[in-house]
């Protein structure tokens, strides 16, 4: 894969920062009311879709009222989560987009492609005990089972709580575990096996509905998460993994230009 020169943000976007946006632009709720009086725009109050803002966030710190939203104590540098709609709108607000899946791996694994964005040795033995507590946000068991990292978060962790996790080409932060982020790109499993144009790919259809060229359990519109979540070991936090979700799930992400 061939890419231009692009520039991505050194952090996901966290809760202040979508806090501030959220009242200044005047967003929906997941349930389609007005979070901020006078708030217009795409799918507020419709039928048209789902709603641009799903603040559905682990630990939830936003709450709001008639006067608008607020970020929880403690919480503003935590990763904010939205649908894939809001993320891209609110990267657009600010001049930028959201990263190509491309992009985002080359951030994350470096021209190297490493195997994690901190290189490619896995930092944890096997035994969550005497574990690091150094590089990432993830699982440390499942079911009984050791399956991952010691990280000294239950569920998710501010956004720069990791400096020795940094990815080393990039020098980019949170790039492995923590929350899940959206990229631009449409899910299609095989379509890197297509003969598809290798200069900055954009995914299926250029990421544009419709497209029907892949269908994923039914659907057509599902778009690429990367990084894993705090739920996650080794193998999905990895950088060249990447998951699907429905555009009205709720994930962190990050913006490039």
């Amino acid at each position: 894969v061939a890419l231009s020169s692009f520039l991505i943000d050194k952090f996901p976007v966290n809760v202040g920062d979508f806090a501030t946006f959220v009242n200044e632009a005047g967003v929906c709720s997941p349930n389609g009311e007005d979070l901020v009086p006078g708030a217009v725009g795409p799918n507020c109050e419709s039928d048209e879709g789902p709603p641009i803002f799903s603040l559905w966030i682990l630990p939830n710190p936003i709450a709001g009222d008639e006067k608008g939203v607020w970020v929880m104590d403690g919480y503003k540098n935590y990763p904010a989560r939205t649908s894939w709609t809001g993320a891209q709108t609110f990267c657009n607000s600010h001049g930028k987009r959201l990263c190509t899946d491309a992009e985002w791996e080359r951030a994350a694994g470096g021209p190297q492609g490493h195997a994690w964005p901190w290189g490619d040795s896995w930092p944890w033995g096997n035994s969550w005990l005497d574990a690091p507590d150094s590089v990432a946000n993830c699982a440390e068991q499942l079911s009984g089972h050791f399956f991952g990292c010691s990280d000294g978060y239950g569920e998710e962790s501010p956004v720069d709580a990791f400096p020795e996790g940094r990815a080393l080409g990039s020098g980019c932060m949170d790039m492995a575990g923590n929350t899940y982020e959206w990229v631009y790109d449409l899910y299609c499993c095989e379509y890197y096996s297509w003969d598809v144009d290798w200069d900055d790919p954009m995914g299926p259809c250029n990421g544009e509905l419709p497209c029907d060229t892949c269908n994923i359990w039914g659907t057509m519109d599902n778009r690429i998460v990367r990084g894993g979540g705090s739920e996650h070991g080794k193998v999905f936090i990895r950088s060249d993994t990447k998951l699907q979700l429905t555009p009205d799930s709720s994930a962190g992400f990050r913006c490039c230009q």
